[in-house]
């Protein structure tokens, strides 16, 4: 920016590890790892970042409907943080209200990505749960992040405002009263819309290999 002072600060950094919380299999350190990006420095960076904003500056940060509405079984610890992604983002913009600042999220539903394609294999699983029946596209969430970085949305704070296509609740991985009480695996499909190999056989490395992914 060549000495113009810097007006918005944009969070949309993001890795999800999957898998459900009474799995062996899910490594503790890629838990702890997901919790640092998706969480931890979201805080370091509005915190570093308030002292350099001007008045009516503007923060957003992307975080993921699973905040608020989480369908698929395995999410729990990426539902989490994305919580408290949205928690102190209401906070923030309590407190940095009173010189104009405002603090807002941006729930993306699943989104055509190289990490979640349109034509990925867990594209039928995802899309009926989607009143649009159809992948958002990223340019549709940069519009919302325009949006809320502009001049009209001087009003707007502690808002957390859905891109998502509508995207409900999956009520097809509710589970079977076949499957009550038995020692699951991670989540059969990855959040990256690949379905993984058969992680049993996996060594710990190449467990979070196929359970990790960036999100946009």
């Amino acid at each position: 920016m060549c000495g113009a002072r810097r007006k918005i600060l944009v969070n949309n950094a993001g890795v999800t590890v999957a898998g459900p919380i009474d799995s062996e299999l899910v490594d503790e350190s890629a838990l702890d790892r997901q919790l640092a990006i998706n969480y931890t420095s979201v805080v370091a960076a509005i915190r570093a970042a308030f002292p350099l904003l001007p008045d009516g500056g503007r923060i957003v940060s992307i975080s993921s409907g699973v905040g608020t509405r989480v369908g698929f079984p395995g999410m729990t610890d990426y539902a989490g943080a994305k919580s408290a992604l949205e928690g102190y983002s209401r906070g923030a913009a309590r407190d940095l209200a009173h010189r104009g600042i405002t603090v807002n999220v941006i729930q993306p539903g699943f989104i055509d990505t190289e990490m979640n394609p349109a034509d990925g294999s867990a594209a039928p699983m995802f899309l009926p749960t989607t009143a649009t029946g159809r992948y958002g596209r990223p340019e549709e969430i940069a519009a919302g992040v325009v949006f809320l970085a502009g001049p009209q949305a001087s009003y707007v704070t502690g808002a957390v405002l859905r891109i998502d296509g509508d995207t409900a609740h999956s009520a097809a991985t509710r589970p079977t009263a076949s499957g009550h009480g038995r020692r699951r695996r991670t989540s059969e499909v990855s959040p990256t819309g690949r379905t993984p190999p058969d992680l049993a056989s996996q060594t710990p490395a190449a467990r979070v290999h196929n359970l990790t992914g960036n999100y946009t």
